[in-house]
């Protein structure tokens, strides 16, 4: 599977085109990927990429060749070593994660956040979709999966950086929950992954200046 790269000097048809997919799926989110006014929609995926410029500069969004899934990151306001992973829709899901395009796309995104420099990674819930949160937490958690097994490659840095798999060849992130606390304004809950486990400390730190 390649990727497309998208940013805001990026074919805007594509990126409709990607919507108005992931609109047939029956996504929970469909009016985040709205295309009718989406100027004047701030939450919005084409206002976040072509209005706000969300995805550039050392933020990426990608979308599968089929664009069946999509999913970025940029860097948090708080804390440029680590960056939010957002908006990840994904239409076409089979019961072998292996052949999963979202999920592979998804630990492509996250292979290319490490390279980029960044330690780790953040997702934010809001109040209404905490289920999504306690989903996610549940399917990640280690103890949950009997062939779970986790690989240290040392950095340039001298620091162990960890990937984790449920069994081999499919990855999981463990999950540590964190909030309520107020991002951009609204008040939100984080769950936080980190490759790089030496920076823990320093994150905690900086989040918990937000909290609310």
């Amino acid at each position: 599977m390649t990727y497309n790269r998208i940013n805001s000097n990026s074919d805007i048809e594509l990126v409709k085109q990607f919507c108005l997919i992931q609109q047939t799926a029956n996504n929970l989110t469909n009016d985040n990927i709205d295309v009718e006014d989406w100027e004047n929609k701030s939450h919005t995926l084409l206002y976040t990429i072509f209005i706000e410029k969300r995805f550039d500069g050392n933020g990426l969004y990608i979308v599968s060749e089929d664009l069946h899934s999509g999913v970025g990151y940029y860097p948090a306001d708080f804390d440029e070593n680590v960056c939010i992973v957002s908006r990840f829709y994904n239409k076409q899901t089979t019961k072998a994660l292996s052949k999963d395009s979202g999920h592979n796309l998804f630990y492509y995104l996250l292979d290319k956040a490490e390279e980029d420099g960044f330690h780790g990674f953040i997702e934010t819930f809001n109040e209404y979709n905490l289920f999504l949160m306690e989903r996610n937490e549940r399917f990640n958690r280690a103890d949950r999966h009997s062939n779970y097994a986790f690989i240290a490659e040392n950095k340039n840095d001298g620091v162990w950086h960890k990937k984790h798999f449920r069994e081999p060849g499919i990855r999981i992130t463990p999950f540590t929950r964190f909030g309520p606390c107020i991002i951009k304004h609204t008040k939100q809950w984080c769950l936080y992954h980190l490759w790089n486990e030496t920076y823990e400390q320093t994150l905690v730190e900086k989040i918990g200046h937000l909290s609310g």
